[in-house]
């Protein structure tokens, strides 16, 4: 629970993590991170299309509960990977 605790922490706050020991090759890592920035450099109307509103919903009820205002919810550069 303490590992769970401290990578929302990083999530959170932070806004950012590394993660070591996960087993995935360079080459796979390369190509996440291709995609991702592909991703994050399309219009926004396109970025969108990916973006439900139950995900939308679930970080503003999520952002209730920490006890951020809703409003401060970002969409901007989150990726929903199905």
């Amino acid at each position: 629970m303490r590992t769970a605790r401290e990578l929302r922490s990083a999530c959170v706050d932070i806004r950012f993590f590394f993660l070591t020991g996960h087993g995935f090759t360079q080459n796979k890592l390369d190509a996440v991170l291709a995609q991702g920035r592909r991703f994050f450099e399309l219009q926004a109307a396109e970025k969108m299309k990916v973006l439900s509103h139950n995900n939308v919903r679930v970080l503003r009820e999520d952002a209730q509960r920490s006890g951020r205002p809703a409003a401060a919810v970002d969409t901007a550069q989150r990726l929903n990977i199905r």
